[in-house]
């Protein structure tokens, strides 16, 4: 383990790691006649065993087969710098193969550090050590094929806190990845790359300043062609640090904000047709100051239009997660309907008291038409207004034709 200089340890590969024995457990020959059979020192110091092997990724094991002659031992380890470290439990076994006999050995990950080592029995043998998948791109999960074992292979640690995205990441393989910030309009979607926000890294410690922490806003990590997001998993009651609801006042929409942390919100209508971050001026702003207990501001906006949409940002960081709310203000619509109704309603009963009066003093001949003039901006409208229209067409009677 490491102490990092925030006082969180972590896992991370070390070539001091127990071997259970099996590294420096070497087997005597109980048989005199074996010693014939083993080469000679100065070859075997040189050289090593022969072996050749074959990869069944369905399987995943690696089949090693051994040439006639002395007996073997076989293991599979992943390469570091200074030495081969074994493979977790149940995969770090050491098996023991005779001359001309083959052997399968089982892997977790199919890894470009994965390696097959080749020993004799005999003390102070030369190991004989292939690593033939460096070079495959299959290793490094670019191959859907082979999975992503690659990935699977990281274990990832969030110490996200306050305006700083912190993950540390344990590594079976000695690759130094790239990461930068990505975000995910929904749970199913791709992470799109934000600019100018690569990681910084130290040790296996990648960190992200000026970041308003959001399960959305995630670490992407990248080795040559191969990539993995990775979002903040943080499971504190406290988390996320802020949120906001909201209701409408008349002509004004109110925002409620509630937040643990000093911070400065922003507010602005947005056009969704226009796209998910478009904004329309002006913005409107709040700050909390209050400290780490929860507060609750409220931000009070006019309305623009139907149909807008409200985004609402913690805005004293660089990279921030935007909430898009849509108000519903089809009650408002239904409300105006209803003055509109009742409006047109007295008009007709003026109109038809005006002209009840004016009919005795008529002369003959044909009845002069009734113009109705409107202003409707929707079908229930138009609908209304024509509905009117025979209603009075019908109370005046004698013929008198209704322009609408």
């Amino acid at each position: 383990c490491c102490l990092s200089g925030k006082g969180h340890h972590i896992a991370v590969p070390s070539p001091d790691i127990s071997h259970k024995g099996l590294r420096t457990k070497r087997a005597q020959p109980s048989d005199p006649k074996a010693l014939k059979v083993l080469p000679r020192p100065s070859s075997q110091r040189h050289e090593g065993p022969e072996f050749s092997f074959d990869l069944l990724p369905e399987a995943r094991t690696i089949q090693v087969t051994i040439p006639p002659g002395p007996e073997v031992s076989v293991r599979l380890c992943h390469q570091w710098v200074l030495e081969c470290e074994e493979l977790s439990s149940p995969f770090d076994t050491q098996k023991i193969v005779s001359g001309g006999h083959t052997v399968d050995l089982p892997y977790e990950f199919f890894l470009p550090c994965l390696c097959i080592e080749v020993s004799y029995l005999q003390e102070d043998t030369v190991r004989r050590k292939k690593c033939p998948f460096q070079n495959w791109p299959e290793a490094y999960g670019s191959d859907l094929a082979y999975g992503s074992d690659f990935w699977k292979s990281v274990h990832f640690t969030d110490y996200s806190q306050h305006s700083q995205m912190i993950m540390a990441l344990t590594l079976r393989c000695p690759l130094k990845l790239e990461a930068s910030l990505c975000q995910k309009w929904g749970w199913n979607t791709l992470c799109e790359d934000l600019p100018n926000a690569t990681a910084r890294e130290s040790e296996g410690w990648y960190v992200l300043e000026g970041i308003d922490l959001h399960p959305q806003l995630c670490f992407k990590f990248s080795f040559g062609n191969s990539s993995h997001v990775e979002c903040p998993h943080q499971t504190a009651p406290s988390w996320p640090s802020w949120n906001v609801s909201m209701d409408t006042q008349g002509q004004q929409l109110v925002l409620h904000i509630s937040s643990r942390i000093h911070a400065t919100f922003s507010a602005a209508w947005s056009h969704p047709s226009l796209g998910q971050d478009s904004l329309v001026p002006p913005v409107y702003s709040i700050s909390q100051t209050q400290g780490s207990n929860l507060v609750t501001l409220e931000l009070i906006i006019p309305f623009l239009k139907p149909g807008s949409c409200v985004l609402v940002w913690r805005s004293d960081v660089q990279f921030s997660w935007k909430h898009l709310l849509c108000p519903d203000v089809s009650h408002r619509h239904l409300g105006l309907l209803i003055l509109a109704l009742l409006a047109l309603t007295t008009l007709l009963g003026i109109v038809l008291v005006f002209i009840r009066r004016r009919r005795p003093l008529s002369g003959p001949g044909r009845a002069r038409p009734v113009l109705l003039l409107h202003v409707a901006n929707s079908e229930a409208q138009r609908r209304l207004v024509g509905a009117l229209a025979e209603l009075l067409r019908a109370s005046l009677g004698g013929g008198r034709d209704v322009i609408v």
